[in-house]
């Protein structure tokens, strides 16, 4: 577990570097999902921890949200880990409001 750890502190590290705000984390069985700014979740499956970093980070920023300037923690290591609970109220929320919004 602490490679994934270690592997998942490096993607959101690189992912801030793009301008990703990346502000919670869950890791669920075979699956991890990052919670941004605004509410915007993003699933994987675990084993592309395994991958290069720079590249998985380079693939999931091309379909994420970017700012110029990241109200983060100041080392990734202090992103919170949230429970698949929160995370699956988080995108119940985002769908509401999504929807709200086109209606």
């Amino acid at each position: 577990m602490a490679a994934t750890h270690a592997a998942l502190t490096a993607l959101i590290e690189q992912l801030w570097r793009r301008g990703v705000p990346v502000v919670a984390v869950c890791q669920h069985g075979d699956e991890v999902g990052l919670c941004l700014e605004g509410g915007i979740t993003r699933r994987f499956p675990r084993r592309r921890l395994g991958e290069r970093v720079d590249l998985l980070a380079d693939e999931l920023a091309a379909h994420l949200p970017h700012r110029a300037v990241l109200d983060v923690p100041a080392d990734p290591r202090l992103v919170p880990e949230i429970g698949m609970r929160t995370l699956a109220w988080w995108e119940f929320l985002r769908s509401e409001a999504h929807r709200e919004w086109e209606s």
